[in-house]
Order: C-alpha cells, then sequence, then structure tokens
C-alpha cells in the first residue's frame, strides 16, 4: 500500500501510487504511461511525462520537464538561428509572431539568445523586439528581459516600444 510503500527497500510512494524504483537502470529516466511505469533512456526523445514522470525528467542530464508536461532537451535548437519552444520544436528566430515557450529559465535564454533577430520574452511568452506587442511585465526579469531591447521601455507595467 502508499502507506507502507517507504518500508520497502527500492520503493517510493508519489500521489498514492508505490512505484519501484529500481525499474530503470542509470541514465535512464522514467515517466508514468496510462499506470505503468515505462523507462526510457534519457537519449530518448519523450515528449508527454506525467507529473512524477516530469520530476524523473529533470535527473536525466541535459533534459528538463517544461510547465506543458513535456521531457525535453535543455538545447534542442544547435543552430543559434533558432530557439525552442515549450514542446522542444526548434523556431526560426525571424518567426513574427509570439511563441509559447513556456516558464523554465532555460526557454527564456534561449529566447535571448537568437543570433539573426533581437528577442525578449514575458509571461511564458518569447516576442521579437520590433514587434507590436505590449506585453504585461510584473517581475523584476520581465523588465530586465523588455530593457534587453534597446528598442523598448516599460511603461505602466507593460513592454513597449520606445515612442
Amino acid at each position: 500500500t502508499p502507506e507502507n510503500c517507504e518500508l520497502c527497500s527500492e520503493r517510493t510512494a508519489r500521489n498514492g501510487i508505490c512505484y519501484n524504483t529500481a525499474v530503470c537502470k542509470p541514465g535512464e529516466g522514467w515517466w508514468l504511461n496510462s499506470g505503468l511505469s515505462i523507462c526510457y533512456s534519457c537519449d530518448r526523445n519523450v515528449n508527454a511525462c506525467s507529473t512524477y514522470g516530469c520530476e524523473l525528467c529533470n535527473l536525466c542530464n541535459g533534459r528538463h520537464a517544461t510547465t506543458a508536461n513535456y521531457c525535453v532537451l535543455d538545447d534542442a535548437c544547435h543552430d543559434k538561428s533558432k530557439f525552442q519552444n515549450k514542446t522542444n520544436r526548434c523556431i526560426d528566430c525571424s518567426y513574427t509572431q509570439k511563441v509559447d515557450i513556456g516558464t523554465h529559465e532555460i526557454e527564456r535564454n534561449h529566447c535571448l539568445s537568437c543570433r539573426t533577430t533581437a528577442r525578449y520574452w514575458a509571461g511564458s511568452y518569447c516576442y521579437r523586439c520590433d514587434s507590436s506587442e505590449t506585453p504585461s511585465v510584473t517581475t523584476p526579469e520581465e523588465e530586465d528581459s523588455c530593457y534587453s531591447c534597446t528598442q523598448r521601455e516599460v511603461k505602466d507595467r507593460k513592454c513597449v516600444l520606445v515612442q
């Protein structure tokens, strides 16, 4: 039972289920799919993960769980003219629309690292600096990101183009 789970070696309880932590070999993360523990190599591209599986995804070096419950590579887009959205898809830096990147620092840093077109982030979105978007900025980090674009400033808690 989940209440007695911790008494057994190599077992841990999460969300009312007792898991066998010895199921996966070193170098593997594991995700909960339909109530079954399934092991995946940390090198394999596995997108969806459950809450507990996403926690385990973070144990794989070079991977992290996104706010959209995806287990993604830390840097799927090796070409710095691209950045990744929250589902690990590489987006060209010149793309004009805002892109939902999630709220992880890793995705935010990728957004800022575009070499071909300057970008900033606010909330969970990555914007081009020259876009007409004026998102709300509520944290000092969002303000700093806004000011990383020379043509932007913060007015009335919004990241706006300098007039």
